[in-house]
């Protein structure tokens, strides 16, 4: 536009001086005349490239302006597509429940467009091959069984004490015991099967000093765990009181407790209720 300018500028000097010319006997008035009528003409054709120039540089400083606004709305319209994607998937979450084992459906109390009570008891999931015996007895004889004496189920299946509890339970006021079996045949395939909540009759070996003892192993509440859709974790509360999870491998399911065979030490501390929270919140501990 420069270059335009200066022919621009140019013609005019000529035009101006074609204007103040005196016709004589080498150059006549007509010839002049005709000088005059041509640098109109190309000062008409500079005055429109240079406007055409000076339009083209607005529509491209618009076009670019027009871009960049394009560009900013439609990354403004992805974030909201994956704010909303994140509703969607959390919205899922809340229709799925999750078992922390894997197993079998043995009741299901609820049917579609029941509605749920907090607290309420609606299925009951258990691996009915590795089944385990509650029973309670009292003060005496919890003194003379140890983790690791053997039991004896129905005269026949032989089972292993997995726990002995440390207190007195308050309905029973006698002591919980659980002894583990071994994985058994399906219920009706053999006359050793038993089926989940049946009654059956237990033989308690006392312990001696050549009882084996039990590996330490690490038993948390199953309300600890987070069960997502690829792992399970559990939280602890960094210095800064935020969760940092920490994914786990499942053991042995015992009751409302289950046994941590990966991903956690003894002296971890650990959230013992990680229902409704997420990693990276911040939280108060009492």
């Amino acid at each position: 536009s420069a270059e335009l300018r200066e022919v621009l500028t140019f013609l005019d000097t000529l035009l101006q001086t074609l204007n103040n010319a005196i016709p004589d006997n080498v150059v006549s008035e007509a010839q002049i005349a005709a000088y005059k009528a041509d640098v109109a003409g190309a000062r008409t054709s500079v005055t429109a490239a240079l406007s055409g120039l000076i339009t083209a540089k607005q529509t491209l400083q618009n076009a670019q302006t027009s871009s960049s606004g394009g560009s900013s709305t439609s990354a403004a319209a992805i974030k909201q597509a994956e704010a909303g994607l994140a509703a969607a998937r959390a919205n899922l979450e809340h229709t799925i429940i999750r078992a922390p084992i894997s197993g079998t459906i043995n009741s299901l109390s609820l049917k579609r467009g029941d509605y749920a009570q907090l607290g309420s008891a609606v299925l009951t999931v258990a691996n009915n091959n590795a089944l385990e015996v509650v029973l309670y007895v009292n003060e005496s004889d919890a003194r003379e069984l140890g983790v690791g004496s053997t039991a004896l189920v129905n005269e026949k299946i032989k089972g292993v004490i997995t726990r002995i509890a440390p207190a007195i339970d308050p309905a029973t006021k006698k002591i919980e015991v659980r002894v583990g079996l071994p994985a058994l045949p399906a219920s009706g395939s053999s006359s050793d099967a038993l089926v989940n909540g049946q009654s059956v009759t237990v033989e308690l070996a006392h312990a001696t000093s050549e009882t084996p003892s039990a590996p330490t192993r690490l038993v948390i509440p199953l309300s600890a765990l987070k069960i997502g859709v690829d792992d399970v974790v559990v939280y602890t509360v960094a210095d800064d009181f935020t969760l940092v999870s920490h994914p786990v491998v499942l053991g042995t399911l015992m009751g409302d407790r289950v046994e941590i065979t990966e991903g956690l030490t003894a002296d971890m501390r650990i959230v013992v209720d990680a229902r409704g929270l997420r990693v990276g919140e911040t939280v108060v501990v009492k």
